[in-house]
């Protein structure tokens, strides 16, 4: 009996230990075990065996006390592991949705600039890793899209670039990577060659030119683009995003709806401008840039009204530089408006020695619109004169007014508000609108 006994207590513990991490079945095999074992010794009236029998219930009431508590705290464990796991994941999803909205554009709902240059980045890392071989990067602008968020407001130029995002988005593909840079320009990245990519511009030309149905207007608007390939035109990131960029640009310049690819000429233009960017940062712009003088007749009477202020530079490295060359590369580096001040001193200057009936006139660039400073300089300059105001004529062109002109608006109200007079250059050659002409404080169009 005392054998079977020890025998019975050995079973239930090793079968206690085993029920470890299932309390409620360990408590039940104490109680289908030694209920049973204490009323068998109390009726056989062994005494000796019930002690042990008593002996064993306090033991398995102690182990399964710590094996209760033992697994209470391994569920913790386990519950907070849970937990965790749970908010790694949350983590997770929440990063996953913040890259996500870092290069999602929030009007068109496309890729941002942060991801075409992330993109871009990763197929030149491919294309170092393997063959090499050729792909494409292209910039898009839209043609006439300024006039209609001038002319119909901002809400109906955001419905603009989210058709023209959808219409885009549409052609994408595993080859075609689509992408809005901001304002009306998008870039597209080709993973093939400079035929393909052209073909493909010119499909996604054609959907975007087609007419756009928004608010009962029907619109029209096309697109220019630029086109760099690589590694023809360079084996960087930033070589060929400002290489296509320049293609653009040298697109809206000259064959607007078009696309441009950069080519040998356009290298030598892009080295050309650097040159004189550099050459401009060291000029000694009191002694290197002088102005002559362009008069203005009166057709009836051949008489000169006027005469116009024009900008030579003479670069003691480069020579004579040509003027547009010249406004280009000080509006890239920034030096526009401190040329533009020079440059006005020097026609005050010989301005005095012209008789009384001749009048001034001077361009001012976007840069100087934009530069609240630089118009308050000029001013005071001709106030400093003693001069008539309407001696003065300051000229915009159309493509200084686009980048905003609420603000053109206001600086060339207050130009006509002190005396001085208005004049509209170059009208017809950008965005022409006889709108414009209405909205604009103008005394003259040219």
């Amino acid at each position: 009996h005392g054998y079977v006994t020890v025998y019975i207590a050995l079973a239930l513990f090793g079968t206690l230990v085993c029920l470890l991490h299932i309390p409620r079945a360990a408590f039940a095999t104490c109680v289908a075990v030694l209920g049973p074992l204490i009323g068998h010794t109390i009726v056989a009236g062994h005494l000796a065996e019930t002690a042990m029998a008593f002996n064993m219930a306090l033991v398995a009431g102690i182990v399964t006390w710590v094996l209760a508590d033992s697994h209470r705290v391994f569920a913790e464990l386990i519950h907070s592991q849970h937990k965790l796991a749970d908010k790694r994941r949350v983590a997770g999803q929440l990063n996953d949705e913040n890259l996500r909205l870092a290069l999602t554009d929030h009007l068109t709902a496309m890729p941002n600039r942060r991801a075409f240059l992330r993109k871009l980045r990763q197929m030149l890392e491919s294309r170092e890793a393997t063959d090499g071989a050729p792909f494409c990067v292209a910039m898009l602008d839209l043609d006439r899209f300024k006039p209609i968020n001038d002319s119909y407001g901002h809400v109906m130029g955001d419905k603009v670039l989210v058709e023209v995002g959808r219409r885009l988005m549409a052609r994408s593909s595993s080859a075609l990577f689509v992408a809005r840079l901001g304002g009306d320009e998008f870039g597209l990245l080709f993973d093939g060659s400079q035929a393909q990519a052209e073909i493909a511009i010119r499909e996604l030309t054609k959907d975007i030119q087609q007419p756009m149905d928004i608010n009962d207007h029907r619109l029209h608007i096309g697109c220019s683009a630029g086109l760099s390939v690589y590694p023809d035109a360079g084996v960087g990131a930033d070589t060929l995003f400002d290489r296509s960029d320049y293609a653009l640009y040298h697109g809206k310049s000259t064959s607007r709806g078009s696309c441009v690819v950069f080519a040998e000429e356009h290298e030598l233009a892009v080295r050309s401008a650097q040159r004189i960017e550099s050459a401009l940062q060291s000029a000694d712009l009191d002694r290197e840039l002088t102005v002559y003088f362009q008069p203005i007749y009166d057709a009836r009477t051949m008489s000169v009204t006027s005469v116009e202020a024009l900008a030579r530079w003479h670069s003691p490295t480069l020579g004579a530089v040509d003027t547009e060359k010249l406004i280009q590369a000080a509006e890239r580096s920034g030096k526009i408006n401190e040329i533009t001040l020079h440059l006005f001193s020097k026609a005050l200057s010989a301005f005095h020695k012209l008789p009384k009936e001749i009048s001034l006139s001077f361009n001012l660039s976007a840069e100087d619109i934009a530069s609240t400073d630089t118009i308050r300089e000029l001013i005071a300059r001709v106030v400093a004169t003693r001069l008539p105001p309407q001696r003065f004529i300051f000229e915009v062109t159309e493509t200084s007014l686009v980048r905003d002109l609420d603000s053109a608006r206001e600086v060339l109200g207050r130009l006509r508000t002190l005396g001085m007079r208005v004049a509209l250059d170059d009208f017809g050659t950008g965005y022409s609108s006889l709108g414009t002409l209405h909205d604009l404080p103008l005394d003259i169009v040219k």
